[in-house]
């Protein structure tokens, strides 16, 4: 398991970066961070966001410029969603 990866889903189409954002969830431990690198021109930042929320998990620290986006979202312990 890991506490903290990264995962580049640029130039991806939606749907496809939504499945490798969920299978690297899975590796993560409870309070480690998955750090995702979206395309600023597909604009699917809040879709991620949203997301994460639904699941339980906190999406936190978004920084970015016109090259990439990093969103960051921590995996919280079961306990701990809503």
């Amino acid at each position: 398991m890991t506490v903290f990866k990264t995962l580049d889903i640029r130039g991806l189409p939606f749907f496809n970066g939504y499945e490798q954002t969920i299978e690297a969830i899975r590796d993560i431990k409870v309070n480690g961070v998955l750090e995702l690198i979206l395309d600023p021109k597909e604009n699917s930042t809040q879709a991620f966001k949203r997301w994460a929320h639904s699941e339980g998990y906190r999406a936190t620290d978004v920084t970015g410029d016109n090259q990439i986006i990093r969103l960051f979202i921590r995996k919280l312990n079961l306990r701990e969603k809503k």
